[in-house]
């Protein structure tokens, strides 16, 4: 993961740098600096960076995890992040025309 991704990640699922620090167990000073270059992640923190690149392309995984992460905290907002990317999307039942 290039250090410029950190900062569009972030800004994707529009959380400050404070609530994604959060996500990823750093402080947002840390944040801060990765995105601008001037420090990298850890092995720890470039795993989740990873995970969070695949829900980062639906909205509706993004809106989600940012209220999860809002009301019930960090662990949460990472269990359901892991669900969404194990737990495969049910299809959409149709209604039969009576």
């Amino acid at each position: 993961m290039y250090l410029y991704e950190i900062k569009s990640l972030r800004k994707k699922f529009k959380l400050s740098q404070t609530e994604f620090g959060r996500i990823v167990h750093a402080h947002w000073s840390t944040v801060s600096n990765w995105e601008r270059g001037r420090s990298f992640p850890g092995v720890y923190q470039l795993g989740i960076l990873q995970e969070l690149r695949i829900p980062a392309q639906n909205p509706e995984i993004r809106r989600t995890i940012k209220k999860v992460l809002l009301t019930k905290g960090t662990n949460m907002a990472l269990a359901t992040l892991f669900r969404h990317l194990i737990e495969p999307e049910k299809p959409k039942r149709r209604r039969r025309k009576s």
